[in-house]
């Protein structure tokens, strides 16, 4: 008995075992429980993002209700002019941007 406990290739053999069982044979392996725990992470990373961006949202949507905000989104966004307004618009380079009188846009 004394010359098995001395014997160091069964105590490898034991604890290679049991790591078997414990990360491959058991109920729920501990490679899917690390696999749920860093999907876990990620589903609240993006709750988190949406939170925020719902904020944004919202933020934007009282913003809207305001006329001077209004109008002055409408002019950046998509370049609405009053009548009889004419608008330029620099570009990147030499090329400038022009809306006319009668709404059409056109490139000098």
């Amino acid at each position: 008995m004394k010359e098995f406990l001395n014997n160091k290739k069964y105590y490898f053999l034991a604890t290679g075992i049991f790591l078997l069982v414990i990360f491959v044979f058991a109920e729920v392996p501990v490679f899917d429980l690390v696999s749920l725990r860093r999907d876990i992470r990620e589903m609240h990373e993006e709750q988190m993002m949406y939170r925020s961006q719902a904020r944004a949202d919202s933020l934007f949507l009282q913003q809207m209700n305001d006329d001077v905000f209004l109008e002055k989104y409408a002019r950046e966004k998509f370049f609405m002019k009053r009548d009889g307004e004419e608008i330029y618009f620099v570009e990147d380079g030499d090329s400038v941007r022009v809306a006319s009188e009668d709404g059409h846009r056109f490139f000098d």
